[in-house]
């Protein structure tokens, strides 16, 4: 509806598209597609939306090149019509592992004056991701596994353990290291938006169900990291949602969900939510990070941050809390950092983070072959 606007316009509008030759195709079509026969044809396909919807349209085939990228700003930037800047980009490009592993999504990155290997970490609150979206580029082929909820309907911890197993030999077979999954929040409404990753309303039966999923998985040496830590219970504006709840709520219910795989199954990390205790982030609590999490319940491994997608997830108050690592998209954390580095304090807990994810990594398959 946006481009449609667009086309009616009489005026300078520069819509730019950025897409590389990892984007989504082959499971997938609309858009999807048509992005991928215009990459394929530089621009010449017949299958163009933009120029479909009546709006002028370039295609610029070395994204990754500064002086081109102005030059075309410069002979668009006074245009009297919208127009579509199509710039496809290599993904990676000068920075030599992601260059060659184009298809992880995430990663921890390798240390080589530690020689600590760079693991493949994916998203999985079901299983990996990549099963929905596995295709021949993509190599990860996996078991599509139904919704939680599902799997917490059957009370059965036999069939969760086996469900773990097979969801830890899925990841071995992908070389990947660490699983972001399974998701223990709590259904605190039907109508809760991402329901289908979480077990159940009831913070025991999800604790037990999980507690034997992760074990199997963890017992592959493929490292689990439990989400949302924690009441990520509105997927709604759950970006700077604040929560008010006592502490026998909070522990009876929504901690419990991930209490139990952490004492009983192993569970060695979790991905820390968007949500503000009262006015405090999450992922800057430290009674909550470090005093539950890390020293009441012995969690030692790798703490990560959902998306930052805005600057209160930051990284002073993360590693302060026991957050070990960011799952930075955009550069708030990554620019921030750096400012502290003659901080005696705040490098000081950089350096204890980064002794938890050399530990996670350490015991997680990320080490085999390792040596040899």
């Amino acid at each position: 509806e946006g481009l449609d606007y667009a086309a009616t316009l009489d005026s300078n509008m520069i819509i730019i598209v950025n897409d590389n030759d990892q984007s989504i195709a082959e499971n997938h079509g609309g858009l999807y597609r048509g992005l991928r026969e215009l990459r394929e044809s530089n621009g010449e396909s017949s299958n163009n939306i933009f120029k479909a919807l009546g709006l002028d349209y370039r295609f610029v085939a070395e994204g990754n090149d500064l002086e081109i990228l102005i030059n075309v700003f410069k002979d668009v930037k006074d245009i009297d019509h919208p127009i579509v800047l199509h710039i496809v980009t290599q993904k990676g490009k000068g920075y030599a592992i992601a260059e060659q592993n184009k298809e992880a999504f995430h990663w921890t990155m390798p240390l080589e004056s530690v020689q600590a290997p760079g693991t493949r970490d994916e998203n999985g609150p079901q299983g990996l991701t990549a099963s929905l979206i596995a295709s021949d580029k993509t190599e990860m082929d996996a078991t599509a596994f139904t919704s939680e909820d599902v799997m917490a309907a059957t009370f059965n911890r036999d069939l969760m353990t086996e469900i773990g197993k097979e969801i830890g030999n899925n990841c071995l077979k992908a070389g990947v290291s660490i699983l972001y999954g399974p998701g223990n929040n709590i259904h605190r409404t039907p109508y809760g938006g991402r329901n289908f990753e979480y077990y159940s309303e009831d913070g025991f039966l999800s604790g037990e169900m999980s507690a034997y999923e992760v074990a199997a998985i963890e017992e592959k040496g493929v490292g689990v990291v439990m989400k949302h830590f924690a009441l990520n219970d509105s997927e709604q504006d759950r970006i700077g949602l604040g929560v008010w709840v006592n502490e026998q709520a909070a522990r009876e219910i929504y901690l419990k969900a991930f209490q139990a795989p952490v004492e009983k199954g192993n569970a060695n990390g979790v991905m820390i939510a968007y949500t503000r205790w009262g006015c405090t982030w999450s992922g800057g609590s430290k009674p909550l990070v470090t005093g539950i999490l890390r020293e009441e319940w012995g969690c030692d491994g790798l703490i990560i941050t959902d998306n930052v997608l805005t600057t209160y997830v930051n990284g002073v108050d993360g590693v302060l809390a026991g957050v070990s690592t960011f799952d930075a998209m955009l550069p708030y954390v990554t620019k921030q950092l750096p400012d502290y580095k003659n901080d005696a304090v705040i490098v000081n807990a950089m350096r204890e983070a980064c002794h938890r994810n050399l530990y996670a990594i350490a015991n997680s398959s990320g080490m085999n072959g390792i040596g040899k």
